[in-house]
């Protein structure tokens, strides 16, 4: 490899890093092959004109060297992205965490500074709690020391963050009786 030819990324990425999406990548391999020798799903009925054709095309198992080899690199290649993926998203998780750990201590200071002693894990959910405008999903945290501290506010901004993921439901409440028995049977027929 020449060294026009290394990217930003790849300088981002240290050796461990590299090693771990590596793992994930082999890991994936091996899934990716044997998935490859299992048979395509049958065709749902009710499925969109789209969906039938191509599930049709795609009817027939991977069999054959040639498809388990394309498989084990599909597997692979979504090993080593998820990996990647992953390992960005634990440090955005780090990065917010640390800036709510921030936050924290300046409300913890103010206490120190007002009381003479550091705020109780019942002041921190409470801080928690009017920082984020809900309840924390964990209790408090073991004691009030910066670590234990840090490693709550970690898993509370980790479970808030996969909230705001969680795709929100339609309201079907203002559906009327024919509307409802509609969306019952296209939801039986996928």
């Amino acid at each position: 490899m020449k060294i026009n030819e290394v990217t930003h990324k790849q300088l981002d990425e240290g050796p461990l890093d590299f090693a771990k999406k590596v793992g994930a990548g082999i890991k994936g391999l091996g899934q990716g092959f044997a998935a490859a020798g299992q048979p395509k799903q049958p065709v749902k009925p009710g499925a969109n004109d789209l969906e039938t054709a191509i599930n049709t095309v795609n009817a027939k198992p991977n069999t054959g060297i040639l498809g388990k080899i394309g498989g084990a690199f599909q597997g692979a290649k979504a090993g080593y992205q998820t990996a990647g993926d992953a390992q960005a998203q634990s440090a955005k998780i780090k990065t917010i965490a640390g800036q709510t750990l921030q936050k924290w201590a300046k409300y913890n200071q103010n206490v120190k500074t007002s009381t003479g002693a550091d705020a109780t894990p019942d002041q921190a959910t409470a801080w928690f709690t009017q920082f984020i405008g809900k309840e924390p999903a964990s209790p408090p945290p073991a004691g009030n020391n910066p670590v234990q501290i840090q490693q709550w506010l970690t898993k509370e901004v980790a479970g808030y963050m996969a909230q705001k993921e969680l795709p929100e439901m339609p309201d079907i409440s203002q559906l009327t009786k024919d509307e409802l028995l509609q969306l019952k049977q296209r939801l039986q027929a996928a």
